[in-house]
């Protein structure tokens, strides 16, 4: 130790002591605040968490795309041609799901 930084261990405040316990240990001196905040998250927390970051994913917009195709398809071309489309065009019901919405809890 005296020789790398020309003061003795004993010389050093409590700080630098540990820093230098670590580093000859070869273990962290930080610690990552990330995992000890996602610790203290609750379970609604963490599954909102998971929603959020599925509801901005590719996935998402590729199957919300592919529902959406497909029921003006099914609406449209398939059931029109018998008359038993159950949402025509303009799309009331489809309008009517798009725009229904959980309401916010607000803090």
């Amino acid at each position: 130790m005296k020789k790398r930084f020309k003061v003795s261990l004993d010389d050093l405040p409590e700080v630098e002591h540990r820093v230098v316990e670590h580093l000859s240990d070869r273990r962290h001196i930080s610690r990552d605040i990330n995992q000890e905040f996602e610790k203290k998250l609750t379970f609604g927390q963490r599954l909102a968490d998971r929603v959020a970051a599925f509801g901005g994913s590719w996935t998402f917009i590729i199957i919300f795309a592919v529902i959406l195709l497909s029921w003006v398809l099914l609406n449209t071309v398939i059931l029109a041609r018998r008359s038993a489309s159950f949402d025509p065009y303009p799309y009331i019901l489809l309008n009517l799901f798009l725009s229904c919405s959980l309401p916010s809890k607000r803090r």
